[in-house]
């Protein structure tokens, strides 16, 4: 299933799939050219060709309210994209960014944060 909230913006050459996970974009997302999500991925057991092995979900994708993702993004399958994050251009995300945060890189890795977290309060 993909879901779309409300107030979301997704530019041209996105691609979607959302054959074994779901895929949850939450309200005012903003989405530049070029993002991918897949929600599944291959089997890749030894001795095994990748064309004969199952594909599988970790749980799909889960995008928060208000996240940006830079052109060319890449989010696969088991990843959440927390409320208020920022994904640079050209990044692939594997693992979950929190809210408010900002990601970068192949893969993506937290950079800083956009509000500050109960940890960081005096």
């Amino acid at each position: 299933m993909l879901e779309i909230g409300n107030q979301t913006h997704i530019q041209p050459g996105c691609r979607f799939s959302a054959y074994k996970g779901d895929i949850r974009i939450g309200r005012c997302v903003e989405i530049a050219p070029n993002c991918a999500f897949y929600s599944y991925n291959h089997g890749f057991r030894l001795g095994e060709s990748i064309r004969t092995q199952p594909l599988e979900s970790k749980g799909g994708i889960s995008i928060g309210d208000e996240a940006w993702l830079g052109i060319g993004v890449i989010v696969l399958d088991g990843v959440r994209i927390g409320e208020g994050a920022v994904v640079g251009a050209g990044s692939v995300v594997t693992k979950n960014i929190p809210d408010w945060g900002i990601a970068a890189g192949v893969p993506a890795r937290l950079i800083k944060m956009r509000k500050p977290t109960q940890e960081s309060l005096p």
